[in-house]
C-alpha cells in the first residue's frame, strides 16, 4: 500500500476523487476526521471523493502533504514530493504507471 500511496501523491497531474478517497484511507480517517483535518465541510469532501467537484490547487497539495506526512512510511519522501508541486498540471493526459512490486518502485510514463 505504501508504493501506491507514494505514486499517488507523486501523480503529475490533479488528484481525482479516487485518490482521495484512496489516500484517506490509505490514512486510515472517516470522512468526518479527514474533513475537520483540512478544514472544509464532509459534503465537500463527498463531491471530490465522487467527482461532483474538482479539487482546488490548493487543497491538492495539502492532501498530498498530509499523506506523506501522516503515512506510515513516506514521511522521508516529503521533500521530494513538495519540490515535485511546480509540475503539476491541472488536467490529466494518458498516464501509465509502471510499478515494479519487487523493487518497491514506480514510474510515470
Amino acid at each position: 500500500m505504501r508504493i501506491v500511496a507514494l505514486a499517488v501523491v507523486s501523480k503529475p497531474y490533479r488528484l481525482r476523487g479516487e485518490d482521495v478517497r484512496f489516500l484517506r484511507k490509505y490514512l486510515k480517517t472517516t470522512n468526518d476526521e479527514f474533513a475537520r483535518l483540512i478544514h472544509i465541510d464532509k459534503t465537500n469532501l463527498s463531491k471530490w471523493e465522487n467527482n461532483h467537484d474538482k479539487i482546488g490547487p490548493q487543497s491538492d497539495r495539502l492532501i498530498r502533504v498530509m499523506a506523506v506526512a501522516l503515512g506510515d512510511g513516506l514521511r522521508e519522501e516529503l521533500e521530494g514530493v513538495i519540490k515535485s508541486f511546480p509540475q503539476i498540471q491541472s488536467s490529466r493526459s494518458t498516464v501509465r504507471i509502471d510499478m515494479d512490486a519487487g523493487k518497491g518502485s514506480y514510474q510515470y510514463v
